[in-house]
């Protein structure tokens, strides 16, 4: 393979992706260099790369970059559209984890098999699969993965019109998600569960899981995934015909992001005041919301 090497420049103060296609590089450089091509977006070289290493790492018995390999490839391949690509790999990737009686690795071969396996519209493969991947991670010890587990078979229950057993898996998924402390995923999940409450016209907790979210993801310190969830609390008050608190969260939404760039601390001052006094003073916002 021919050197990639784009010119200096990008995000930041990184170089852009250099790779140096070297016929000498060992498994785990040619597995950061196809890691790099994904940031970069180049999954056509990514796929060759992971390829490469996954040669590599099998002629030294590296299981470890042997199995990121095998899943790194499969995820591509189904993101590429090829889905029976996908699971021929994670055959190949949960034969090995097997063999080497790796609870850890099998759970993310099954998780990624369920994914892939809902993308084909075979639900019911994928809760198999969905239910393998929770039990392998809860053996390993894996309560974080053990959860992702939950929050897919919420999904996928919801995929074949179990409404409250679908919600029922997300709540235990946000239960173990505090007890492990995962911010991000449990602000994710939080979100997500709101949006399943206004579905169900439980506009209290949709509202109250939605305060959660916005405050979880702002003590992880991400006022991204903070205004992801304002947004979409605002889509939903819309829908809902209360326009007025709509467009509070959209101010809000508006007011975080002109200010997140210049002083976090500050903004977060500002959009405190900002909200109070439009929920909390119906004089300044010129009739009392909700």
């Amino acid at each position: 393979m021919k050197p990639a090497r784009p010119a200096a420049g990008g995000r930041g103060d990184r170089a852009r992706l250099r790779l140096v296609g070297d016929a000498k590089a060992s498994a785990a450089a040619l597995l950061e260099q196809a890691r790099d091509a994904e940031q970069w977006l180049r999954s056509d070289l990514a796929r060759d790369l992971y390829e490469r290493a996954l040669h590599r790492a099998s002629e030294s018995s590296d299981v470890v970059i042997v199995h990121a390999a095998l899943l790194a490839s499969a995820r591509l391949a189904n993101t590429a559209g090829e889905p029976a690509v996908a699971l021929d790999i994670l055959e190949a990737a949960l034969a090995s984890a097997t063999a080497h009686a790796s609870d850890a690795d099998c759970a993310r071969a099954a998780s990624l098999r369920s994914v892939v396996l809902w993308g084909t519209g075979d639900i019911p493969g994928a809760e198999r699969e969905g239910a393998r991947a929770r039990e392998w991670a809860r053996r390993a010890g894996d309560n974080r993965e053990a959860a992702d587990a939950l929050r897919t078979l919420g999904g996928l229950a919801l995929a074949r019109g179990a409404v409250g057993e679908g919600i029922a898996l997300h709540e235990a998924c946000v239960a173990e998600l505090r007890v492990l402390g995962h911010l991000r995923d449990l602000s994710a999940t939080l979100a997500a569960v709101a949006e399943l409450y206004d579905d169900a016209h439980r506009w209290d907790a949709s509202d109250a899981a939605f305060e959660e979210a916005i405050a979880v993801a702002s003590g992880a310190g991400d006022p991204a995934l903070a205004l992801d969830a304002e947004l979409r609390r605002a889509e939903l008050l819309a829908r809902r015909g209360d326009a007025a608190r709509a467009q509070v969260a959209r101010d809000y939404e508006a007011y975080a992001s002109a200010l997140a760039h210049v002083d976090a601390a500050a903004g977060r001052e500002i959009r405190r005041t900002h909200v109070i006094e439009k929920y909390e003073r119906p004089d300044h916002f010129g009739g009392k919301c909700g």
